[in-house]
This record gives structure tokens, sequence and C-alpha cells, in this order.
């Protein structure tokens, strides 16, 4: 009876709990950090209260470091890889046609990635002065991955 009381008082502050039987005990439990500390101040537990609510904004802090050193970190992991491929392509064709052989945009292309192998599009956009934007950066080593391609699949 007791246990449905307090669920049925709680309930009245939009706190759901629920009643699980232990050995001869009931016990009423709320999940959620912010339920759990709201139903705290309700009991009149000031002290316990601010505790449990500094706790939460520690570990919504970490939980937010976290994902934004995880997005950073698998950012990196692209443009290293991205970088890599067009190395190789790159590398590719100057073994069999020359980069000579690249229109001149291209060329251009192809030499500065060479020399910034790890730069992100947005640094190329900073090697190349400003004079390009991300986007035609883009196209241009997507270009030249798919002239490796072809030539790739022609010394098959």
């Amino acid at each position: 009876n007791q246990a449905n009381l307090i669920c049925s008082v709680l309930a009245e502050e939009d706190i759901f709990a629920k009643i699980v039987e232990r050995g001869e005990n009931y016990v009423v439990y709320i999940k959620g950090g912010e339920k759990i500390s709201t139903a705290i101040g309700l009991m009149g537990a000031s002290n316990c209260y601010l505790s449990l609510e500094s706790k939460l904004v520690d570990r919504q802090m970490r939980n937010l470091v976290n994902r934004q050193s995880n997005c950073i970190s698998a950012n990196i992991d692209k443009a290293v890889s991205a970088g890599l491929k067009q190395v190789e392509a790159i590398n590719l064709i100057q073994s069999t046609v020359g980069i000579n052989s690249l229109p001149a945009s291209l060329q251009e292309m192809a030499n500065v990635r060479l020399a910034n192998p790890e730069a992100t599009l947005s640094d190329l956009v900073e090697v190349l002065g400003n004079k390009v934007t991300k986007s035609a950066i883009n196209l241009r080593l997507r270009k030249i991955i798919q002239i490796a391609k072809e030539l790739g699949d022609a010394n098959d």
C-alpha cells in the first residue's frame, strides 16, 4: 500500500515510478537521472538533490566531450583515408601515363595533394590560396581517382 501511495504521489508530479517485489519487501524505483533528482528534491533532501544534479551535469558534459572527440577523430580518419586513396590514384597515374598527361587543373591538384597527403579539403583550399572552392577540389580529386580506376582497369 505504501509503495502504491508513493507511486501515485510521484505520478502527480509526472514522475512515473514502478514497483518491484524483492523478498518480503516492495521497492519503488524511478528510471532517469532527472526524474530521480526531481523526486529527491520533492522529498526535501536538498543536499542529496544538489549532489545528484552536480553528478548529472558532470556526466552530461563528459558525454558531450566524448561525442565531440569521437566526431573529430572520425573526421580525421576519414580525411586521412581519402588522402591516401587520392595519393594512390595519383601515383598510379604517374607510373602509367604521367601526371603531365592530365589537364592543367588536375595536374595542379595532383601536385598539391602529393605535397599535402594528410590535408583536409579545407586545408587544400588554403594551400591553393582560396582561389578554388572545396567543392571544386573534391570534384578534381574524384576525377583523378576516376582516371586512375580507368587506367587500372586498362592494365588488368
